[in-house]
């Protein structure tokens, strides 16, 4: 970071590009949200921008990276509300994570273009960190429902792998016919957790 910015300074600045940011990938999306949109939100100059970020691509995989853990945190405490078979929680929680990451703000712009303009963009490293990351994630949820009753003997990388499947699957929900994709995505929660839920 340049002499110029004292400590402070670079705390609020990587704190507007985030809020900045994430306003503009929620209002505009990844590809049409410019560098110039973020620096003219955060205040800062083009090269300032630079010395916190590599890419726009970059700053957006923080932000979604964020908004992750926060999701992931809420998730783990829905784990733990009362319901009825351990089989019926399991698909009820799953189903509404898919409604949920749906209609956030941040995703209603975000498609499969959006996510292949992302992966292209990013590091190898960084999207192996995301895909350990997910595995990581999938161990606490496994272990949170066994806390709560329910049995998850399967490895958590397959877990976490039918979970991003379901995902990318809702990624694509345009090429679905629109009366059918409900039904399709209903009938895919039911087998991931027929698979999964050992009662």
């Amino acid at each position: 970071m340049p002499k110029g910015f004292s400590e402070r300074e670079k705390e609020l600045i990587r704190a507007a590009l985030l809020e900045k940011g994430r306003e503009l990938l929620a209002t505009y999306g990844i590809k049409k949200t410019s560098i110039e949109d973020l620096i003219s939100a955060a205040g800062i100059s083009k090269g300032a921008f630079y010395l916190f970020y590599a890419s726009k691509e970059e700053l957006f995989a923080d932000i979604l990276e964020l908004f992750e853990a926060e999701f992931q945190a809420t998730l783990i405490k829905e784990i733990a509300q009362p319901g009825e078979s351990p089989r019926q929680r399991f698909k009820a929680l799953v189903s509404r994570v898919i409604a949920l990451w749906k209609s956030n703000p941040l995703f209603a712009r975000f498609g499969e273009e959006d996510y292949e303009h992302l992966v292209r963009k990013l590091s190898p490293e960084r999207l192996q960190r995301a895909i350990r990351d997910d595995d990581v994630f999938a161990e606490h949820f496994i272990a949170a429902w066994r806390e709560n009753g329910v049995v998850i003997e399967e490895d958590p990388k397959i877990v976490a792998g039918l979970l991003r499947a379901l995902f990318f699957i809702s990624l694509r929900q345009a090429d679905f016919n629109p009366e059918a994709y409900p039904v399709l995505m209903d009938m895919l929660v039911d087998m991931v957790t027929d698979r999964l839920v050992c009662a």
